[in-house]
């Protein structure tokens, strides 16, 4: 419609309409020049043919679709199928009603493919609402290799899995059909920025906003980092970005309506550079707030009887947050505390069972935000625990609400938030440095020992091997079971220089389901030991029992200096395991040395990165120095298990701040 001779086919079908008022083709061919709204009232004009031609009536319902008019378009495309039951009036209908939160959507895209076993939109569709999504989106591009719709669906169900490459393969393809198209774009720089290459990853998405400048794109775009970046200086580089980007928006009008559904994301990367993250956090929520104004909002409720302690994630499963909190849920007081279990995310295996049988009450959230903050409310809290914030954007997004009087988040993911809704840090004294406070927006609550209730999986090592776990039967195994983002670039030295100097050294490290991380791992590792890559292994995805035999049958196990293992390193020491590790600055770094402290074993913590060194390489070479270290490992375990008086500490915290509250003047 820019240029000059577009006006003129405009002029000339409108022509052509006064000619023919009774033309269903002009009609058709107009409303296809047109943007939705004025499409909308041109076919308005010629409801008459719709009721003559299903071309008209399908072009009409979805002009009305289009203009958020859904019920308008189901009586439109009802009535053609009344007159004409036809496979394409079928799915648009499918189409509509899903919208309107019809159960039947499913049951027209079926009774489309019935009618034309051949008909793309219909699988396309029922990809769309189904669990068999990838079953149906192949005949889709076998019938129409350009859908690039399916493409892009096809791609992102295999986005966050093992085949990320195929993903990105298939949007490459889709680009490449479609240049023009936005969405591909960004779908394309989300695969690119998995993969760990974040500056292809930027310069898709500033593709993406120089086609469609989406305001929720333009944050995505500002606030991204690599997940496995390349260096310490990459690592300075990637902040500073960060932080002119974050500062640049919030200072300019930009408006998401839709945080959860258009902003899924966290700045989830950020803890794992070893820094002072409060600036960045507290930056990030202001433009988040400026952005999102509804998500600072307040929705206090009261009620009568024993105060009500709610405990929120989204990890209430089968996953490291559901196996360290369950038992702090289950041992809290009931005679002081009413305990409101609110799940943000799937729930369907025996940990999430276990967790709500241990709950006075479930609060299951729906996943649109408004009305999740709704029925979050309406379980009259009053005192709310945000288990983790940071790694899931519902919660993210949660927390910006004071929906409790009381807000506090704990250890699960160990990082300032840097919002002002949160009121206490959960962590603890032995845990946190002289002056730790500064590092955190919230108030600095120090527990005597981390919110904590462990108790070990009964696991049988006997018959277990090293070769069937994925370690080197050929030399001593040196397994670093981390997640590949924790591996900091500065860490690079300390493995190089254990591969040199034990020659009998073999890496291994915990694949995951992105490879990309491991190639980028591995030829940092060779910049830093020529020939470190035929010494490393990336062991595969193992079972949870499986995993810890892996660190058990081990001959040393690495911890990652600034940001350092929890649950792994409980259940290494459960199986008499000692773990080589430092402490850094910052809580997240300080996890494996607070439960050494708590064993009275300091002398296992190394004291500076050639300590590390030295410490994991005698372990590797010296057998008596290992048993010992092991046998006292054993012993000692027992320490960090039923720490129910942290337990304890936390109920006596919360009691006395309601206490408080209660008794400020109104």
């Amino acid at each position: 419609m820019r240029d000059g001779r577009a006006g003129l086919v405009l002029q000339a079908w409108r022509h052509a309409i006064v000619r023919a008022p009774a033309s269903a083709p002009a009609y058709l061919a107009l409303a296809k020049l047109l943007p939705p709204a004025d499409a909308f009232r041109v076919l308005g004009r010629a409801d008459a043919l719709a009721g003559t031609s299903s071309g008209v009536a399908r072009a009409f319902a979805r002009a009305a679709f289009a203009v958020d008019r859904a019920p308008r378009a189901r009586a439109i495309l009802s009535a053609a199928l009344a007159r004409e039951s036809r496979a394409d009036t079928l799915t648009d209908l499918g189409i509509v009603e899903a919208r309107l939160g019809f159960d039947g959507a499913s049951r027209r895209f079926r009774q489309a493919i019935v009618l034309d076993p051949g008909l793309a939109a219909a699988h396309f569709a029922l990809g769309n609402r189904g669990d068999q999504a990838e079953r149906r989106y192949r005949p889709v591009l076998a019938r129409d290799p350009h859908h690039d719709g399916a493409l892009v669906n096809l791609a992102n169900l295999w986005r966050d899995g093992p085949r990320l490459k195929e993903s990105i393969g298939l949007l490459e393809r889709a680009v490449a059909l479609a240049p023009g198209d936005a969405i591909a774009l960004y779908n394309l720089a989300s695969a690119r920025h998995i993969a760990g290459d974040a500056d292809a990853a930027a310069g898709l998405y500033r593709a993406a906003l120089a086609i469609e400048p989406r305001p929720a794109w333009r944050l995505r775009e500002a606030t991204l980092l690599p997940p496995i970046p390349g260096s310490a200086e990459e690592i300075t580089v990637w902040r500073r970005r960060f932080a002119r980007r974050v500062e640049a928006l919030t200072a300019v009008p930009i408006r998401v309506d839709d945080p959860l559904g258009d902003g899924h994301w966290t700045s989830f990367h950020l803890a794992y550079h070893d820094e002072d993250d409060r600036p960045l956090q507290e930056a990030v929520a202001r433009l988040w707030r400026h952005a999102a104004p509804s998500l600072a909002g307040s929705d206090l409720r009261r009620h009568d009887g024993r105060p009500r302690l709610g405990f929120v994630s989204a990890y209430f499963r089968d996953h490291t947050i559901g196996h360290l909190f369950k038992r702090v849920n289950a041992g809290i007081d009931r005679a002081r505390f009413q305990v409101v279990v609110v799940r943000a995310g799937p729930a369907t295996d025996a940990v999430a069972e276990a967790i709500a049988a241990c709950a006075d009450e479930v609060v299951t959230l729906p996943e649109d935000l408004p009305t999740a903050r709704q029925h979050l409310a309406g379980a009259c809290l009053d005192a709310l625990v945000y288990t983790d914030v940071g790694m899931d954007p519902f919660t993210y997004y949660l927390a910006h609400a004071r929906l409790a009087p009381l807000q506090m988040v704990a250890w699960g993911h160990p990082v300032t938030t840097g919002l002002d809704t949160i009121d206490l840090f959960l962590s603890a004294d032995v845990f946190e440095r002289d002056g730790a406070e500064a590092g955190y927006t919230e108030e600095l609550a120090r527990l005597p020992f981390l919110l904590l209730d462990w108790q070990p999986e009964t696991v049988d090592l006997a018959g277990a091997e090293r070769s069937r776990l994925g370690l080197a039967a050929d030399g001593r195994a040196y397994l670093c079971a981390q997640s590949l983002f924790k591996l900091h670039p500065s860490f690079d030295r300390v493995l190089a220089e254990i591969l040199d100097r034990d020659q009998a050294a073999v890496l291994h490290f915990v694949e995951g389901h992105r490879r990309p991380w491991c190639r980028r791992i591995a030829q940092r590792l060779e910049c830093r030991f020529a020939g470190a890559i035929d010494r490393i292994r990336f062991l595969p995805r193992l079972s949870g029992a499986d995993f810890i035999r892996a660190q058990a049958l081990a001959d040393v196990v690495l911890d990652t200096p600034g940001f350092s293992g929890g649950k792994t390193s409980l259940e290494a020491f459960a199986v008499g395991q000692p773990v080589v590790t430092m402490a850094s600055r910052y809580l997240r770094g300080r996890l494996t040395y607070g439960f050494y402290r708590r064993m009275g074993l300091d002398d296992l913590v190394a004291t500076s990165l050639d300590d590390y060194v030295a410490k994991a390489v005698r372990l590797g070479t010296d057998l008596g120095f290992r048993a010992d270290a092991r046998g006292r490992v054993a012993e000692r375990s027992k320490r960090l298990w039923g720490t129910v008086e942290s337990v304890r500490a936390f109920e006596d915290l919360v009691a006395n701040r309601l206490s408080r509250r209660a008794a400020r003047p109104s």
